[in-house]
């Protein structure tokens, strides 16, 4: 499950300061970006810890979503810390304004993390939550907008997962062009104490939700706990597994995670057919695909970031913490898809960052975007308070080019960036931080919203 609490292990907030050599795997420069912060969270009923990327209506609003705080009352069922809110950021003369659309309160939910929202053609917004509801393994809900400009959001659960064949720790959804909805769990399924997590649809029908297992993933298998799901322009879905991180060792990898293909009921008489496209071996190839999952650009090439140790390298010790790679499509049927490794992050930190949890975007240009959850700024211990970065495509007979667009210092710019970015009419670059800002939330800072002009 994705890192949401205050206190980890390996927590840049938690670690003391030690002296350490990095390999830096390839140059990386420093571009002019100007960065700054629109919102810094507070903790308690304003929320705390954003986790999750943002999106923006027609109007340019942007939504998002706090792992935690909200309702904190001591009545309430996620007292002290808040079970996590939805919000909304407008703006107006060049000052943005925050409003919470929605607290949860563990009966409907709680830690609406890791995916981001998603708008249907009424204006609903839709997502989930990783806990919480009726059997405590997450939920899918709908947020209707008020009818009255001024009036409340209404909030409606519309599948409460059970953690047995169903799955359970929903990581987000998608809509597919019939309003139905796509999505994964994290855990559970139809292999009982070997499940792994599971892909699963939900349709809808005289205002009633249904839920049916697409595909179910066992513990034994190289493909396990899977990410975010993507349609192709052909209805099959595409997304990428974590693996299992106690066997994955870049000297002996098994079970690094991979990346795969269900294909569509209209390719096999009516049924989703599951396929490996892409196992990833840890050493020299990276490990463990990062939670925002995979995009395609206009000629059906994928694009993802590993967040394990693998990597460009010659010794196990010199590998990377982090990846961006590229899958080509087969070029004639029965041939693999193709992997082509387009950066990788130095470990355990260094001056581009390290840990990309998130996924990468495009903008027009063809630029690739994303965050590192480590490296980069000097306020996080040594491996860092994480940065935004962009890749830029090559020339002819060039290697891509990434350049650091901000190295997050841990204090009022926020740090630890652990989800994507999105591109607001197409061209200013916003996310959030998971931590940093306020002095808040423990001391390690409750979150920030931010913008970056590339």
């Amino acid at each position: 499950m994705k890192r949401t609490s205050f206190v980890i292990a390996d927590s840049p907030m938690a670690i003391s300061a030690c002296i350490c050599i990095l390999f830096l795997l390839g140059s990386a420069s420093t571009a002019s970006a100007q960065y700054s912060v629109i919102y810094t969270f507070q903790g308690g009923s304003d929320g705390s810890n954003p986790d999750s990327p943002l999106i923006a209506d027609s109007s340019g609003n942007l939504y998002g979503t706090t792992s935690q705080g909200g309702n904190v009352s001591k009545s309430g069922n996620c007292y002290p810390l808040g079970c996590g809110t939805v919000f909304e950021l407008t703006v107006k003369g060049g000052v943005w304004k925050k409003t919470i659309l929605y607290s949860f309160n563990l009966t409907d939910g709680t830690s609406p993390a890791v995916s981001p929202l998603v708008f249907d053609k009424s204006g609903n917004l839709f997502g989930t939550t990783l806990s919480g509801g009726s059997a405590n393994y997450g939920v899918v809900f709908e947020l209707m907008p008020p009818k009255n400009k001024g009036g409340q959001w209404t909030e409606k659960t519309i599948y409460n997962f059970t953690g047995t064949d169903d799955g359970g720790v929903p990581n987000g959804v998608i809509f597919d062009g019939a309003g139905n909805l796509y999505g994964s769990t994290q855990n559970a399924g139809q292999y009982g104490e070997q499940g792994a997590g599971t892909v699963f649809e939900l349709t809808q029908n005289g205002g009633v939700w249904s839920e049916t297992t697409l595909s179910s993933f066992q513990l034994v298998d190289d493909g396990n706990n899977p990410n975010l799901l993507v349609f192709d322009s052909q209805g099959n879905l595409f997304g990428t597994t974590r693996g299992d991180d106690t066997s994955c060792n870049p000297k002996d990898p098994v079970n690094c995670g991979g990346v795969f293909e269900l294909e569509a009921p209209s390719r096999h008489g009516g049924a989703w057919t599951y396929k490996q496209i892409h196992s990833f071996r840890g050493y020299n190839d990276g490990s463990f695909p990062s939670f925002g999952g995979l995009i395609f650009d206009s000629s059906g090439n994928l694009y993802g970031m590993t967040v394990g140790t693998g990597g460009t390298g010659n010794l196990p010790e010199q590998n990377a913490e982090g990846t961006i790679f590229k899958l080509a499509p087969p070029a004639q049927q029965g041939d693999a898809w193709k992997e082509t490794l387009l950066h990788s992050f130095p470990r355990p930190g260094g001056i581009d960052g390290s840990g990309p949890e998130g996924g990468v975007i495009f903008d027009q240009s063809g630029n690739l975007y994303g965050t590192t959850f480590y490296g980069a700024g000097t306020g996080c211990v040594y491996r860092g308070c994480g940065s935004v970065f962009q890749l830029k495509p090559p020339a002819q007979g060039e290697a891509w080019k990434e350049s650091q667009l901000h190295a997050f210092g841990g204090g009022s710019d926020g740090s630890s960036p652990g989800s994507g970015l999105m591109l607001r009419q197409g061209k200013m670059l916003f996310g959030v931080t998971a931590f940093g800002g306020s002095t808040g939330c423990e001391g390690n800072g409750c979150g920030t919203i931010f913008e970056v002009a590339p």
